[in-house]
């Protein structure tokens, strides 16, 4: 069915008798949307996961089938439209009794949960987080993994082939340096193999930190070549999604680590995008400017899409400053959608909020999902709250080809950060011998101060600009993703 051009922005309350409802993902199939919700028992606190299905306007939800988990604790990922019609998704899984964790694979239809498949090995501990189907129909499932028992036991990356009912055929484990590894996402790759999405993370003490990390593995799942992206200093998000691209490279999105802004110590996370040529290597980024010192842990990308003229669509969530609040209550958090071209200049970027939720600090909009659908547009799926009615509820939204909710909003143009740089043009990028910063101020009075960061998060140089054209020397520099910061502006650039 092909679709006229539809637009939506809603949230779908918990059933009765249960609190916070949210979701990871939604998928077009047909002529009705379908998603995979959870929910808590008021009575019990048990979990209660509902697959669901929403008709093309988004005013309707009808509740296909359900799962409590009355023993044991289960974690569902997203739900995956496969070949042939239908849905699959993993369940990680813990049993309240033995404290082991194990996964299944459930089949999904109209009907609701059918084939569910259980895999029979215990773990100290094992969380399944995303899978594909490939063309054979087997499934490539990754996650985390410890095997051996133990708080401080090392965690691996873990690959899971298994064939289109969830029968495991093999599993591979992965963790190259001293630190744990978590696996987050994956993506097939032309030549059979997969690129993985992660992070390297440390637990302990006060020198914790996560970066993110890529992974490429042939398609019986040996190693070929990582990635690390950020630094031990700055603490980075995972890699949350990854795609690859059409010149046989790849595009991740994730939040990556910055120098405190607004003057307090510690660590910012800003969204980011980067495009990688096939061996790994940056090609492109953008990271989006936080304006004002923010708690970060909502702020960062958390999907991509590759669509079909090679562009990339990619969702997540975004701190959003309001300089008409007192603090604390300037910060509240918005999604986001935003579209790519292929060479990683940012077409437009939208924010989205529910009108039921009250614009206060401690409200939250996150979007951990979105495909392109047929007309163009795009769907994006998470939860919100709390609303008026003081519940967190599962947020669908459907906007078009511009992220506009209502039709012509591409026609306005609004700034994304409170800054007294009016405009700012940063240039070539990539750079080799000199890259210029031509700034445009309203009312500077305060000095231009320039600082660049290498991508472990090292300050590698410091200046004074000046309004209008400045040619920066960077000859001296590594090639690489260099990020930098002109007062509360930030951005990024890379060297050749």
């Amino acid at each position: 069915m092909l679709l006229g051009q539809t637009y939506f922005n809603q949230r779908f309350p918990p059933e009765p008798g249960t609190w916070g409802s949210g979701t990871r993902s939604v998928e077009l199939n047909g002529d009705a949307y379908f998603t995979n919700r959870w929910s808590a028992s008021n009575a019990t606190g048990f979990t209660q996961y509902q697959f669901c299905k929403i008709d093309m306007s988004g005013n309707a939800i009808d509740v296909l089938d359900s799962l409590i988990d009355t023993n044991q604790f289960v974690v569902f990922g997203p739900i995956t439209k496969v070949e042939g019609g239908g849905f699959v998704e993993v369940g990680s899984f813990t049993n309240y009794a033995s404290r082991l964790q194990y996964f299944g694979v459930y089949k999904l239809d109209e009907l609701g949960f059918r084939n569910i498949v259980v895999d029979t090995n215990m773990y100290p501990y094992i969380y399944i987080k995303r899978l594909i189907e490939l063309p054979s129909k087997n499934l490539i499932l990754v996650g985390d993994i410890r095997e051996v028992p133990g708080s401080f036991s090392a965690q691996h990356i873990v690959i899971i082939k298994t064939d289109s009912l969830g029968h495991q055929l093999w599993k591979k484990t992965y963790r190259k340096s001293v630190y744990d590894w978590n696996g987050e996402c994956i993506s097939l790759c032309p030549d059979g193999g997969f690129i993985i999405g992660g992070a390297e993370v440390n637990y302990t003490g006060n020198d914790s930190f996560t970066r993110g990390l890529v992974m490429k593995v042939d398609s019986n799942g040996t190693h070929q070549w990582h990635r690390f992206f950020g630094g031990h200093t700055h603490s980075s998000k995972p890699v949350y999604g990854i795609s690859t691209t059409k010149n046989g490279g790849y595009a991740f999105v994730g939040g990556i680590g910055l120098p405190h802004w607004g003057g307090l110590s510690g660590t910012g996370i800003s969204p980011w995008v980067v495009g990688l040529s096939p061996g790994g290597g940056v090609i492109w980024a953008d990271t989006l400017e936080p304006s004002e010192a923010v708690d970060s842990r909502w702020n960062y990308y958390s999907d991509i899409e590759m669509l079909e003229d090679s562009a990339f669509i990619v969702t997540g969530q975004f701190h959003v400053w309001d300089s008409l609040q007192t603090v604390p209550d300037k910060f509240r958090i918005h999604g986001v959608l935003s579209k790519y071209s292929s060479s990683g200049e940012r077409q437009w970027l939208r924010k989205y909020r529910h009108p039921e939720v009250p614009d206060e600090s401690y409200a939250k909009h996150l979007l951990f999902d979105v495909d392109p659908t047929p007309d163009g547009g795009f769907v994006a799926a998470g939860w919100l709250g709390p609303s008026n009615d003081n519940t967190q509820d599962t947020w669908i939204i459907k906007v078009d080809s511009f992220g506009c909710l209502v039709k012509g909003c591409e026609l306005v143009s609004v700034p994304l950060t409170e800054s007294s740089i009016a405009s700012l043009k940063v240039y070539p990028n990539p750079a080799n011998d000199v890259i210029h910063f031509d700034v445009k101020g309203k009312h500077i009075h305060e000095p231009l101060n320039l600082q660049l960061y290498d991508i472990t998060g090292r300050l590698v140089r410091t200046q004074i600009l000046k309004q209008n054209d400045n040619t920066i020397d960077v000859g001296h520099l590594k090639p690489g993703l260099y990020t930098y910061r002109l007062n509360e502006t930030y951005g990024s650039f890379v060297v050749e």
